[in-house]
């Protein structure tokens, strides 16, 4: 999980460095997922919500978002 997040702001900041317009979002603050019989599901509704109030809040052109991480209903890092 850290990996993810240090390579989603190291590239981040070199996007920056480069003068990019850029936003590192956590996929942890906006996914949110639920136990399933194949695994993970994603609760859809809860995950769009928030990723449109982390939108408003960066409206940077590009965004850098982590992978393979998400949070359960009970808040938990998955």
């Amino acid at each position: 999980g850290l990996g993810e997040v240090y390579s989603a702001q190291l590239l981040g900041d070199h996007f920056r460095a480069l003068g990019e317009d850029c936003a590192v979002l956590d996929a942890r603050d906006v996914l949110v997922v639920n136990r399933g019989e194949l695994g993970v599901d994603v609760d859809w509704d809860t995950s769009a919500q928030r990723l449109a109030t982390w939108r408003q809040a960066h409206p940077q052109t590009r965004v850098v978002v982590t992978g393979f991480v998400a949070r359960d209903r009970a808040d938990r890092i998955t």
